[in-house]
């Protein structure tokens, strides 16, 4: 299994494809490629490999979001109704989290999992603890008791104006939507700290759903 593209010169990426075709032919080896970039991608299928669309990576233009329209007036409803119930979010430096306030959210990612060990996944940070996450930032809901109901994390992507989703926790018996008004909670607070774009990770077969192409797509995407 390839995971994202070759390291080295792109000049040198047909010839090492060509040998490690090779390399699995005589092994009796499949081949799989997955996260390749369209020049890999295209590489591949010259040299044969067939391609299969699994879903597409999460991203929002802080500067181009709104929750006004039709088409997400759904989210629009989530992020009311949590508001009328009570519930304010903040953010934060998880650098500048006290031991209590940490362990608040811990605490709230147990009740979360229930009797599930922390598996993580490959997008996922798996603890909040560690001087790696100081400049990471978590967006914390509050209920109106102040209570912490809800969390997501967020991890810097250096060298630009970005963030990718790391945890999102919540207790299960908080209001509908909750979720929706963390992610709208957390655009609005990451714009205004300068943030560009957010990552909300991967959504699988999204392009059948949004927009997809032919009768064959449309029947999936149903």
């Amino acid at each position: 299994l390839v995971s994202g593209d070759p390291i080295g010169p792109r000049a040198a990426l047909p010839g090492l494809l060509g040998e490690l075709c090779g390399f699995a032919e005589a092994r009796g080896l499949a081949i799989g490629v997955l996260g390749a970039s369209e020049e890999l991608a295209e590489l591949a299928a010259a040299a044969g490999f067939g391609s299969f669309y699994i879903g597409d990576e999460a991203i929002v233009d802080l500067a181009a979001f709104s929750l006004e329209g039709r088409s997400i007036r759904k989210v629009r409803q989530a992020v009311t109704r949590a508001r009328k119930a009570g519930y304010t979010a903040t953010v934060q430096r998880m650098g500048d989290l006290s031991e209590g306030a940490l362990r608040e959210l811990e605490d709230l990612s147990e009740r979360w999992r229930g009797d599930e060990p922390e598996r993580g996944f490959s997008m996922a940070i798996d603890s909040l603890r560690g001087e790696h996450l100081s400049e990471s930032l978590v967006v914390v809901a509050r209920d109106a008791e102040g209570a912490a109901r809800g969390f997501l994390h967020f991890a810097p992507c250096y060298g630009r104006a970005a963030m990718s989703l790391g945890l999102m926790r919540r207790d299960r018996d908080t209001v509908n939507g909750l979720t929706e008004y963390l992610v709208v909670s957390a655009i609005e607070m990451l714009r205004e700290r300068g943030v560009e774009e957010i990552s909300l990770n991967f959504a699988a077969f999204a392009r059948l759903l949004r927009d997809p192409n032919g009768l064959g797509e449309r029947a999936l995407g149903r």
